[in-house]
């Protein structure tokens, strides 16, 4: 999370609890497995693009990843995490938990039948 809020730093994004796009918006669906650190940031910057249809799903009941569960708060805060974590869905990433890439839930081939574009 932290590298990703340097890049938009570097790229003079804004990265406040009011996100704006800068992008227009883009057609398409885009779905990711796990709301990890990465997911949640891969799916703030498709979201700032411009892509308006982006899932991210986590088989646990919580997100943040190892962020949220390995990490201790004296090392990471949660606050930090939550932060991304609402900064994400306040530009319109929605997150699901309890699903999971597997043969009985979410399928690769389930994904592509609904129009992936990322």
């Amino acid at each position: 999370m932290q590298c990703a809020s340097q890049f938009a730093l570097t790229l003079h994004l804004d990265v406040s609890e009011n996100p704006m796009r800068f992008g227009s918006d883009i057609e398409g669906k885009s779905y990711s497995a796990g709301c990890g650190p990465a997911s949640l940031s891969c799916g703030s910057f498709l979201a700032r693009l411009g892509y308006t249809d982006i899932t991210i799903y986590e088989k646990q009941d919580y997100v943040g990843g190892l962020s949220s569960s390995e990490i201790p708060q004296f090392r990471l805060p949660y606050d930090v995490v939550d932060f991304e974590i609402q900064l994400a869905r306040d530009i319109g990433v929605k997150i699901v938990t309890g699903r999971q890439l597997h043969k009985n839930d979410i399928t690769l081939e389930k994904l592509k039948a609904r129009e992936l574009k990322v």
